[in-house]
């Protein structure tokens, strides 16, 4: 008898135990949540800020044309000056890309920490069902020996 409450204390005690694990990779998944609701909001900026780059770009070009009749040091100055807006709108089509990349790497990690969660919980469920029943099935053996015993010891 004290065998058997050992064993099932040992069982509460595992038990426990992965209950803790499943707690914290739940509050994994939300900060993993969390960090892509955040990245998905930043994603939603970005064809805001690239159109509000696009206007900078297409007013730096009429100054240009505007300019044209200046010196040809200023001309080269307006051009780098263009050429670099350029080339920051193309970094940020690259990080745009890079970002969905991520954000899509998020999604699929995600997903199978959700499917490991799903995985472990009908794991958990199914050995804690036979602890419970080798439980009763002890019981009802020490119920069955002590009966007998008592019919023994009265006959």
């Amino acid at each position: 008898m004290k065998q058997r409450e050992e064993a099932v204390a040992k069982e509460e005690a595992n038990l426990a135990g992965r209950q803790y694990d499943l707690e914290a990779r739940g509050m994994e998944l939300e900060a993993f949540s969390e960090t892509l609701h955040r990245w998905q909001q930043d994603l939603e900026e970005v064809p805001t800020k690239q159109a509000a780059n696009e206007e900078e770009i297409e007013k730096r070009e009429q100054s240009v044309a505007k300019r044209e009749s200046n010196t040809t040091p200023l001309e080269h100055s307006l051009k780098r000056g263009h050429d670099a807006l350029r080339s920051r709108q193309d970094r940020m089509v690259q990080w745009e890309g890079a970002f969905q990349e991520r954000t899509r790497q998020l999604e699929a990690t995600e997903a199978s920490l959700q499917e490991w969660t799903r995985q472990l919980e009908a794991a958990l469920d199914a050995r804690v069902h036979e602890a419970v029943q080798e439980a009763v099935r002890k019981l009802q053996e020490d119920q069955r020996v002590g009966v007998q015993r008592i019919t023994d010891w009265a006959g």
